[in-house]
């Protein structure tokens, strides 16, 4: 019997104790959460933090947006630039063939103007002479029939 009064006797305390502990505490309306105000108070500081995580992120994201579109305008400046440069050494090869082409031209130019001089300068043939002689003697007798009305 005393140990079934000492068992009655430890529930009764462990639910009078547990009463009186559910006593003190305020119990919170319905809807409501209840903390405590070190609970509050870390929440209110985490709530902070995250604010201004989101602001670091949203300048971010706007700084990276910057930097893509910066990064995406470079490549189109550097893309013409090598268009430019492949366009001017494609004129230069241009360039440089219509340079040979004419060096070449003037070459035979040369040749040809050497050839005529040589056959110019050449001293005539007796035959040649006498060709020019006739042609000449040819020249004044037509000259003469024409004047004469022959």
């Amino acid at each position: 019997m005393k140990f079934t009064r000492r068992i009655i006797l430890c529930v009764a305390l462990i639910v009078f104790g547990t009463w009186i502990s559910n006593a003190q505490t305020i119990p919170c309306p319905a809807g409501f959460i209840c903390l405590s105000q070190e609970k509050a108070n870390e929440t209110a500081s985490r709530l902070k933090e995250l604010i201004e995580a989101r602001d670091v992120i949203a300048k971010f994201t706007l700084e990276r947006g910057l930097a893509i579109a910066e990064r995406d305008a470079a490549n189109a400046l550097v893309k013409r630039i090598n268009e430019m440069i492949a366009l001017d050494d494609r004129m230069m090869l241009t360039y440089e063939k219509a340079m040979t082409q004419m060096q070449k031209i003037m070459d035979m130019q040369t040749a040809l103007i050497e050839k005529l001089i040589t056959r110019l300068d050449k001293p005539k043939s007796p035959w040649k002479q006498f060709l020019d002689a006739l042609k000449t003697v040819a020249a004044i007798v037509v000259g003469i029939s024409i004047g004469r009305g022959l």
